[in-house]
């Protein structure tokens, strides 16, 4: 949607800078908090064997989540 409409990308970008400027005051002070390491970059597609590669290769740690489903069987 942004891409089509320009003013949206603009209000959407001021929005996005005032949180994370916000988010960087209000941790600033804790020892624990480096930085983001959020960029402005595109999301760029990835097959699923693609990303498996590039998780491991990052050694990147993967939360999977999911729904349980109950069958219930009529017999």
């Amino acid at each position: 949607m942004e891409a089509i409409e320009p003013e949206r990308a603009a209000i959407t970008s001021n929005l996005r800078k005032k949180v994370m400027d916000e988010l960087m005051q209000g941790l600033k002070d804790h020892n624990w908090f480096t930085g983001f390491d959020i960029a402005d970059e595109l999301p760029v597609e990835f097959s699923l064997r693609q990303w498996i590669k590039l998780a491991k290769e990052v050694q990147a740690t993967v939360f999977i989540a999911g729904i349980e489903k109950k069958v219930f069987s009529s017999c």
